[in-house]
């Protein structure tokens, strides 16, 4: 991962049902030397009670991030945003706004590690945080 820009203070990261690669995400911005400034880290699941839904997998991935973060005795909260229908561009654009991007402070730096979840949070995660934040970087 290198050449990634690594001064900002949120990390958006997209669960899907393999939480290995947002785990290794989490901690190369944790523990990366000039990232001092990261201060939050928002976990985008899907809320659905089906097979889609990624609540348990977000629940794994949130223990074992605020585990590692207490032993670096870093201060980086952990948020959740749900997502109420991942079928559906409109309902995730909505959540993404109203749980997320309405709680960034203009002029604060948001990077989206969009190699978790399904294609569409993706796309539709990284166009809502692209058009509604200022300082955005992308990986």
């Amino acid at each position: 991962m290198s050449n990634i820009n690594v001064d900002f203070q949120h990390l958006v990261l997209l669960v899907g049902t393999n939480t290995l690669p947002n785990y290794i995400a989490a901690r190369y911005f944790i523990d990366v030397d000039n990232n001092d400034r990261l201060r939050k880290i928002w976990l985008v699941y899907s809320s659905g009670e089906d097979e889609m839904g990624t609540t348990n997998e977000r629940d794994r991935i949130k223990e074992h991030l605020q585990e590692y973060i207490k032993n670096k005795k870093r201060k980086i909260e952990i948020s959740d945003v749900s997502l109420s229908d991942v079928g559906k561009a409109e309902a995730i654009r909505t959540d993404v706004i109203e749980k997320l991007t309405k709680k960034i402070k203009r002029g604060e730096s948001v990077h989206l590690n969009y190699t978790g979840g399904t294609k569409a949070m993706a796309v539709h995660v990284y166009h809502t945080i692209n058009n509604k934040c200022n300082n955005t970087s992308f990986s």
